[in-house]
């Protein structure tokens, strides 16, 4: 069975929380609308994967064998991005011997008058 976009995406929701998904965490923490999350639970519901206990969605056994079988469509595919640094955050590299001063903000202004104090 292949399922749509977002109700795969309410499917791993609900997989990932330990305990199941707070219904009114659907709103407030992942921003899905009242009527959208009721219409894609409804689906849910009626596929058998997913049922209320309480105020929390939980799978259902069916729901859970579904995943296990369906576990490449929870995993990342192809490259990982968010492990990449973008060039323009990249700092220049300095040369070997090349002379180095940290930042401003990187300096121990404490420890620095400490030493200096020491010293005269």
């Amino acid at each position: 069975m292949k399922l749509p976009k977002r109700e795969l995406s309410l499917l791993k929701m609900v997989f990932r929380s330990a305990d199941g998904l707070d219904i009114g965490a659907l709103t407030w923490k992942h921003g899905i609308s009242i009527s959208e999350a009721f219409q894609v639970f409804s689906s849910l519901k009626n596929r058998r994967l997913v049922t209320k206990r309480g105020q929390r969605l939980v799978l259902t056994a069916e729901g859970r064998t579904w995943v296990i079988e369906n576990q490449d469509l929870f995993a990342f595919e192809g490259e990982k991005e968010w492990r990449q640094v973008p060039a323009h955050y990249e700092a220049n590299r300095i040369e070997k011997y090349e002379p180095y001063a940290p930042r401003r903000s990187l300096i121990d202004r404490k420890g620095l008058l400490h030493r200096l104090k020491k010293v005269n």
